[in-house]
């Protein structure tokens, strides 16, 4: 995460994909990033997972990272200083990698 030997912060908000309250981290998210959920926006997402609870409408996608050509360990090299703020935050090491 660094550029040009600068540290670059980015505000992350940590989203998990198995959520017992999706709409309730959606309005976690908003609220982190000081954006307004609408009761229009709110409905939608609602009307989404009811009709769409498995999230079967995308299929699944499944990825390697050898696919991509890399490793875990370069993974955790390169993104070393994200993955410590986030742990710091209370990511669980064995949801990162």
């Amino acid at each position: 995460m660094r550029h040009k030997n600068e540290i670059c912060y980015l505000k992350v908000f940590p989203l998990f994909f198995h959520l017992s309250d999706p709409l309730g981290e959606m309005r976690k998210m908003y609220d982190y990033f000081g954006m307004t959920l609408t009761a229009e926006t709110e409905k939608e997402m609602q009307h989404y997972l009811d009709n769409d609870p498995k999230n079967t409408t995308y299929g699944k996608h499944k990825y390697t990272l050898e696919e991509f050509g890399v490793t875990k360990e370069d993974i955790r090299k390169e993104f070393h200083e994200y993955i410590e703020i986030m742990t710091r935050r209370g990511l669980k090491q064995d949801m990162i990698l």
